[in-house]
């Protein structure tokens, strides 16, 4: 608040964005885990706060958002055009209207594993090759990995991991299995 107040104060908030954000979650004894290099929600999740002229003040948006999805929107906000080459997509929409569409699906990835997570369902895949496939509707807390090998593969996830190579495979920086 004090930084809203000072750009009030000073007449600039008519045409200043701030944006607070992080570039991880916590574990904090989530599955009994502690830490942030794992691809479990409470790990993946990062605040991201932004207030400016147009945004809708107190809002929550529920929008999939990547940490690269800044970078074409502060572009965008500032009147440049977005910076070729990135994989990142502005969610300039979604700071006016809390439920504005943006992604359907994110990908993130840190050394040891590759994950892609919709709005129901989240495939990871780890360096050791096992795989996990959690329907986060039916069990938001990652408890019941449904890629274990005593159970039938899950269908969307055949189509979740088709699309994960396939970005990372369009992706400027290339990836493991590009």
């Amino acid at each position: 608040g004090r930084i809203l107040e000072a750009l009030e104060a000073r007449g600039m908030a008519e045409n200043t964005w701030v944006f607070y954000s992080a570039d991880h979650g916590e574990m904090l004894g989530d599955l009994g885990l502690f830490g942030k290099s794992v691809p479990y929600e409470p790990s993946m999740h990062v605040p991201l706060l932004a207030a400016g002229p147009g945004s809708a003040r107190g809002a929550v948006c529920r929008a999939m958002v990547e940490m690269s999805d800044l970078n074409p929107t502060i572009c965008r906000l500032a009147g440049l055009p977005a910076q070729p080459g990135i994989d990142a997509r502005s969610f300039h929409e979604c700071l006016a209207d809390p439920d504005a569409p943006h992604r359907s699906e994110i990908v993130s990835a840190l050394r040891r594993w590759r994950c892609i997570r919709t709005a129901r369902h989240k495939l990871v895949h780890n360096w050791n090759a096992a795989s996990e496939f959690y329907d986060l509707e039916d069990d938001p807390g990652e408890r019941h990995n449904l890629a274990e090998a005593d159970r039938p593969p899950p269908a969307p996830g055949d189509a979740m991991e088709r699309r994960l190579y396939a970005r990372e495979a369009a992706s400027p920086h290339g990836g493991p299995h590009a």
